[in-house]
C-alpha cells in the first residue's frame, strides 16, 4: 500500500514539473520579445506623463497685463494714441484710454511695443520699446508740435515737418495776403545766404472749393495744360481750403539761378529730394473751421490791464474788432466814427473792440 502511495505522489511530482515547464520556458528554436515589448510600453508611458506634464505646467501659466503708458512732456495722460504689441508670432494692437494707458493680456514672454498712430498735435516715435514678465510697464512720452514761426493765425496753421527739423534753418517760409480770401505761403529752400530755391507756395482761400480754384487757375491755365505747374488740393474745411501750386521742372528752377552748370549739379540732388517731398510738407498743414475761438487770447488795454479777450465776447451778443496801426491815416480817422457806432448800438447788445496791432512792434501805447 505505501508503494502504491508513493508511486502516485512521484507521478504527481512530475506531471507538476511538466506543467511548470511548458508554461516558462521557451520552444526550441523561438527567441521571446516580452523584455522589448515592456520597455516599449514603459517608454511610451513615461512619454505620455512628460506631456500631460508639460501641458499642465503650460496651462498653470497666468496671463499677465503688459500696460503702456503714454504721456505728455508734463506727464498728463494722452488718449487716444495706436499702440501696437507683437512677439515673434503676430501683433495686435490697442488705444490707450483715457488715462493714457493701453493694456495687453498675455502670457509670460519678452514682447516689442511700437507707436502706430498719435492724436493731432503730437508728434510720434518711431522707436520701439520691450516688455517682459519681469518688467511690464512702459512709459512713452510724446512731443507736442511746435508751430512755425511765420504761423497764419486765421483759419488755418502749419507745423514743420519733424523730418526736416535738423535742417529747419534752412526752409524758409514767406507769408503773402493777396485779399481779404487769400492767402500765399511760399516754402522756399535756402542752402545759403541769399539763394532762394522756390519749393511750392501753399494758397489758403477763404471760400468755395470749387470758387478757389477756378480763382487760382485762371492765370496758370495755359501753363497747366502744357503741365509746367501742378494745382493740386490739399484740403478743406468749412470756409477754408488749400491747394498746392508748383512748377512742374526743378532742373529748370535750380539752373536759372547758376551760371555754373557743375555747381548746380551739385546741388541738385539735394534739392529735388525736398522738392519732390510734397506730401512731408502738407502732412503738417493744419486746417481749422473759422470760429470764436480763433480769437480767444489775452492782451491789455491802453492803461495796461489785462484783458481776457473770452471775458470780452461774453458782455455782448455780437463783437466787432476793428484792426488798425498807429501809421494808418485812414484807420485814425474813423475811430472817432467807429466810437459813436459803438455807443450806438450798444443798447442792441453790440460792441466794437479797437485793437492796435502794432504795440508790440516800435509804437508806443501813448501815441496809440
Amino acid at each position: 500500500m505505501k508503494k502504491i502511495i508513493l508511486l502516485l505522489c512521484a507521478f504527481v511530482m512530475i506531471l507538476g514539473l511538466a506543467a511548470c515547464g511548458g508554461s516558462s520556458a521557451p520552444e526550441a528554436g523561438t527567441e521571446s520579445n516580452d523584455s522589448g515589448q515592456a520597455a516599449e510600453t514603459e517608454s511610451a508611458v513615461s512619454a505620455g506623463l512628460e506631456e500631460a506634464e508639460e501641458k499642465k505646467v503650460e496651462e498653470t501659466i497666468p496671463d499677465l497685463q503688459y500696460c503702456v503708458s503714454v504721456t505728455d512732456p508734463d506727464g498728463n495722460p494722452v488718449p487716444g494714441v495706436t499702440v501696437e504689441f507683437c512677439d515673434d508670432a503676430a501683433c495686435r494692437t490697442e488705444n490707450t484710454d483715457e488715462i493714457g494707458t493701453a493694456v495687453f493680456t498675455a502670457k509670460q514672454g519678452s514682447y516689442s511695443v511700437k507707436v502706430l498712430e498719435v492724436p493731432e498735435g503730437f508728434v510720434g516715435t518711431d522707436e520701439q520699446f520691450s516688455v517682459t514678465d519681469t518688467s511690464n510697464e512702459i512709459a512713452i512720452t510724446l512731443e507736442i508740435l511746435q508751430p512755425a514761426q511765420n504761423e497764419p493765425v486765421f483759419g488755418f496753421s502749419y507745423y514743420y515737418p519733424e523730418k526736416y527739423e535738423s535742417i529747419k534753418d534752412k526752409i524758409r517760409w514767406s507769408t503773402y495776403r493777396d485779399s481779404n480770401d487769400l492767402f500765399e505761403v511760399h516754402v522756399s529752400y535756402c542752402p545759403e545766404k541769399n539763394m532762394d530755391l522756390s519749393l511750392f507756395v501753399l494758397a489758403f482761400a477763404m471760400m468755395d472749393d470749387s470758387a478757389a480754384e477756378e480763382m487760382l487757375r485762371a492765370p496758370l491755365q495755359e501753363a497747366i495744360e502744357k503741365n509746367e505747374y501742378i494745382l493740386e488740393k490739399v484740403g478743406s474745411a468749412e470756409g477754408v481750403c488749400c491747394f498746392l501750386l508748383q512748377k512742374n521742372s526743378p532742373r529748370e528752377t535750380i539752373h536759372q539761378y547758376f551760371s555754373d552748370k557743375e555747381w548746380a549739379e551739385d546741388l541738385y540732388e539735394e534739392y529735388v529730394s525736398l522738392y519732390e517731398d510734397r506730401e512731408t510738407f502738407i502732412s503738417g498743414i493744419k486746417l481749422h473751421k473759422p470760429t470764436r475761438d480763433n480769437f480767444l487770447f489775452e492782451t491789455k488795454d491802453m492803461d495796461g490791464n489785462a484783458i481776457n479777450m473770452a471775458d470780452v465776447f461774453a458782455g455782448h451778443k455780437v463783437t466787432m474788432i476793428n484792426c488798425w496801426v498807429t501809421w494808418c491815416n485812414p484807420c485814425i480817422k474813423e475811430l472817432s466814427q467807429l466810437q459813436k457806432l459803438s455807443k450806438t448800438f450798444e443798447e442792441k447788445d453790440c460792441q466794437i473792440i479797437g485793437l492796435c496791432s502794432d504795440l508790440h512792434m516800435k509804437s508806443d501805447p501813448a501815441e496809440a
